[in-house]
């Protein structure tokens, strides 16, 4: 058997490596003089960042609950009412007074035997007047098709987002770049990006399926 090592031309390479660059530099935070930001939940996974400028009438929208509802508890226990999405699970592990179970997920387009239901959708079980909420995310992948798909003027209902953004191993991929990207535009052009970390908590193998 014969082995032949392929060489990429330089300017393959550098038009990749642009291209990387070019999306990743959305993940630049910039400061908010005067703000405190505040990390939610217990620490390690499940936790999440928010600039602390809250009020208890702002309703939480969380999707992706999981095996850990530690934002969640911690919004609920500072007030505020918890609207919590995730179709692969039969209950949330806790419960609290404030916090509203719902066993469905969020997706780009509604299909409802699978139990899920657009952003829009989901926004119509908010309390009528409430104030602007905050959006929580972790949706193992899905939230590049989700935030895709929204309009602006619904994402501009927010006061605050927090999600996690996966499969950016990919991100020297053109097609997944491309997702990204537009993704991250629309975010960029209606938020200030305040904070990022890295979550190396473990690498997902396999996908969550919906319960039957």
């Amino acid at each position: 058997m014969a082995i032949r090592r392929v060489i990429e031309p330089a300017s393959v390479g550098t038009r990749r490596q642009r291209m990387v660059f070019d999306a990743l530099s959305f993940f630049i935070p910039y400061d908010l003089p005067g703000e405190r930001k505040v990390r939610i939940g217990e620490p390690g996974d499940g936790s999440y960042v928010i600039v602390d400028r809250l009020h208890k009438s702002q309703p939480v929208m969380s999707f992706g609950v999981g095996p850990s509802i530690n934002f969640e508890i911690g919004m609920a226990e500072r007030g505020h009412e918890v609207f919590m999405f995730d179709h692969t699970i039969a209950k949330p592990p806790a419960a609290h007074p404030r916090a509203i179970w719902f066993c469905e997920g969020v997706a780009s387009v509604s299909n409802p035997p699978l139990r899920l239901f657009t952003l829009a959708e989901h926004m119509n079980k908010l309390p009528t007047g409430c104030e602007p909420p905050i959006l929580k995310m972790d949706i193992e992948g899905d939230e590049w098709s989700v935030l895709g798909s929204v309009s602006p003027d619904l994402l501009l209902r927010f006061d605050q987002i927090t999600l996690e953004f996966h499969g950016l191993e990919r991100i020297e991929d053109p097609a997944f770049n491309g997702i990204a990207r537009r993704v991250l535009q629309i975010l960029a052009k209606h938020f200030t990006l305040c904070h990022v970390h890295a979550n190396n908590f473990f690498r997902e193998t396999t996908k969550h399926e919906p319960l039957p």
